[in-house]
This record gives structure tokens, sequence and C-alpha cells, in this order.
């Protein structure tokens, strides 16, 4: 996913979660709720969306705007076209949030591990995948459409966290 230039308070809230990673720091605010919710109404749809590598699954773009749709889409009719899937179980530790004017950012300690690739045909594990300490700092952007919270962008911030 594409870099971007870090506002100067996400920028604190990335060194907070870092230094909160190795177990330093008190536990960061709780996410107001209907952001909560919506944060994970997103994983939902996008891990439901690759269980079958459905592009065009309607639950994805009920929870997931531009350019992070198109985004997911490709990556989807990618994993399609491979004959694969994904399966299993991604994991998530909010290490912080801010609001930057109708953006909500959460930053994210997200555990890849068990969100594994299968054959699309036959179901079959793929080998030659990396297991274990799979997991990413990722920052997920969520902005307001019609009265409800959607993706909108998505940055790793960090291989691992």
């Amino acid at each position: 996913m594409p870099a971007r230039a870090a506002l100067p308070a996400l920028a604190l809230t990335v060194a907070a979660a870092l230094t909160a990673c190795a177990g330093t720091e008190p536990e960061p605010p709780a996410l107001p709720d209907d952001v909560r919710v919506a944060y994970d109404r997103f994983w939902a749809a996008w891990t439901a969306a690759g269980e079958t590598s459905d592009p065009d699954l309607p639950l994805l773009a009920e929870h997931v705007a531009e350019p992070l749709l198109s985004t997911l889409r490709g990556n989807l009719e990618a994993t399609r076209t491979a004959d694969r899937v994904t399966r299993g179980r991604v994991g998530h530790r909010i290490e912080g949030w801010e609001a930057d004017a109708d953006a909500r950012r959460i930053v994210d300690c997200v555990d890849l591990g068990g969100w594994l690739l299968h054959s699309r045909s036959t179901g079959a594990l793929q080998t030659g995948q990396l297991t274990g300490d799979r997991s990413q700092l990722t920052e997920i952007v969520l902005r307001p459409y019609d009265g409800r919270w959607k993706a909108t962008n998505m940055y790793i911030l960090a291989d691992r966290c």
C-alpha cells in the first residue's frame, strides 16, 4: 500500500504505539463505540471476501470506500486468478487512534499469522507461507459516508509490532 507523510500528531501516536508494543506505555484510550463497530465490520467484510476471493461481495462495499475499495478488490481478483482464498483469523491490538477532521485514524498491531492462503479449488493449505510472527503496525483510516463509517485508506507503518 502507498506510504504517505504522517501528520505530526499521528507521528506521536505511532511513536507511542511502538513504545507500547515494548510494554512500557499504559493502554491507549478506547475507540468510541461507533468507530470500533465500524472497524470490526471492515475487517469482517474483508475476511469474508477473502474466504471466496470475491471482489464483488456486497458486504465489502458496505464497509469500505475509495481508494481502499479498489485496492482490496484488485487484491481479491489477483488471489482469485491464482486459485487462492484466505482463511483463518486476523488478530488485532489497537495501539492508538486519533480524530483528524472528519477522519478517524486507527493504529493497530495486526496479526496475520492465522490468516493463511488455501487453494480455492481444493481447500488445501498453500505451502511456502510465513507463519508465526506475521504482525504489521497498520494505520486504517475511517471516514463517514451516508451516516456510517467506512475504511478509506490503509498504511503499513512497520513490518512488525
